[in-house]
């Protein structure tokens, strides 16, 4: 997402303890607008594709959550 340009300060938290647990992957972008059009021309792409398909028999279940905090 940084090599994009469309994300900085990536973090990705998680306890891992056993084999159900969560994981939050944490970005800091300046505007949502960027942000979601990126998102939505990313799942176009054939190398993005294939990596999510692999993540796919990895995950039995997941969600996808937006928040927005300003400060």
């Amino acid at each position: 997402l940084e090599d994009c340009g469309v994300a900085t300060h990536p973090r990705v938290l998680t306890d891992a303890s056993g084999r159900m647990f969560n994981m939050v992957l944490e970005v800091e972008t300046p505007d949502l607008r960027t942000w979601d059009e990126h998102r939505q021309t990313m799942f176009n792409d054939p190398i993005f594709q294939a990596w999510f398909q692999r993540l796919l028999t990895c995950v039995s279940e997941g969600s996808h959550e937006f928040f927005r905090v300003v400060g």
